[in-house]
């Protein structure tokens, strides 16, 4: 891995991570936020290391697996996490209800495994003799 991608996929850990304690402590719309971010960090990470340039400045998941090719199974679990982003920031400005009651536990997990199959995915990318012993 080239030392430019490296604090990318660090921090695509650390958020795969950081999603996971909050699941774990019930701040269910916190875990799926960072679940997304997760992802988007992950893929833009294999963006930098396939092409040597910054990814482009986009929270779209679709738009970035597209961009580095990745597998339809692959693309199908970005479509799991990618309505965190919108669902999390603001209050529904058409309903009022506020991310933090707009997300449950069953939302929150699915979107956090999906988020730990992406970056196992990105993983075997990025360290290909990791997965080929």
């Amino acid at each position: 891995m080239q030392p430019e991608t490296e604090s990318w996929w660090r921090q695509a850990m650390a958020d795969l991570q950081t999603a996971r304690s909050l699941l774990e402590g019930d701040r269910h719309y916190a875990a799926s936020w960072f679940a997304q971010q997760a992802g988007e960090k992950g893929l833009k990470a294999l963006f930098l290391e396939s092409t040597g340039r910054i990814a482009p400045r986009t929270h779209d998941l679709e738009f970035l697996g597209q961009a580095i090719q990745a597998p339809t199974p692959i693309q199908q679990e970005f479509a799991r996490v990618i309505p965190a982003f919108d669902l999390v920031q603001y209050p529904d400005p058409i309903t009022g209800t506020a991310p933090v009651d707009a997300v449950d536990n069953v939302l929150a997990t699915e979107h956090v495994a999906a988020a730990e199959r992406v970056i196992a995915w990105l993983n075997q990318q990025l360290n290909p003799s990791l997965s080929n012993p």
